[in-house]
């Protein structure tokens, strides 16, 4: 299966990819912004595109990704500066959505963020702006008629991943705003989400670190 993952210089997409390349039921193609990330890509074996998603058309996008099989979204504007919210967590994501219709590829796995249908989690915070492109990128994809999976980590932390994950019945009762989870562990879901389409797909699935082996957690989503 050959896979686009937009944001494959991102630190959950680098991890993702390099993940795909040691996994021989798969082939990354990591779409970047620039030929500099593209080189240290490829000089780790990944197949990089250069491509800047928020300038760049959607029939550009679109010839990019042809011959894929599925695409990943793991890009982020990374901040709360206004015009990036809008042209790379909004515009960016619907355009990459278009595209992926348009070069006929059915499997699309979105990383969102937790809680991004509860305004009360995140209304009066600095990311408000982040939380409301990310909702709206969301309902797009839930009724753009490709098959998704819609990923939202809580807060994501860089230590080595535990392989484990929180029940979805424990991430009700307790209701915090935030919630930890590895990068890791967010690619290593996101490989298992691409393996098990019958499991994961035309669902929306909040991650963070628990007690669940990922394998278990994958059965009870």
């Amino acid at each position: 299966m050959k896979v686009a993952v937009f944001g494959g210089a991102g630190r959950v997409g680098k991890i993702l990819c390099l993940a795909l390349r040691d996994n021989e039921a798969f082939e990354p193609l990591a779409v970047v912004r620039s030929g500099e990330q593209a080189n240290a890509l490829q000089e780790s074996g990944v197949n990089a595109s250069v491509l800047d998603i928020e300038k760049c058309t959607v029939e550009k996008i679109t010839a990019a990704i042809e011959g894929c099989d599925a695409v990943v979204w793991t890009a982020c504007s990374g901040g709360i500066a206004m015009d990036r919210i809008f042209t790379m967590d909004l515009d960016g994501a619907i355009k990459a959505i278009e595209a992926t219709q348009k070069a006929k590829i059915q499997r699309f796995i979105m990383v969102s963020a937790i809680n991004v249908d509860n305004r009360d989690a995140w209304w009066h915070t600095a990311l408000k702006n982040n939380f409301i492109a990310k909702r709206t990128a969301d309902r797009i994809l839930q009724t753009s008629g490709l098959q998704y999976t819609i990923l939202r980590p809580g807060s994501l932390h860089s230590e080595q991943g535990t392989g484990k994950l929180c029940s979805l019945d424990s991430l009700e009762q307790k209701k915090p705003c935030h919630y930890l989870i590895e990068r890791e562990d967010v690619a290593s879901f996101i490989v298992l989400a691409l393996t098990h389409p019958e499991k994961t797909t035309y669902k929306t699935i909040p991650l963070a670190n628990g007690e669940l082996p990922m394998q278990g957690f994958l059965y009870v989503v």
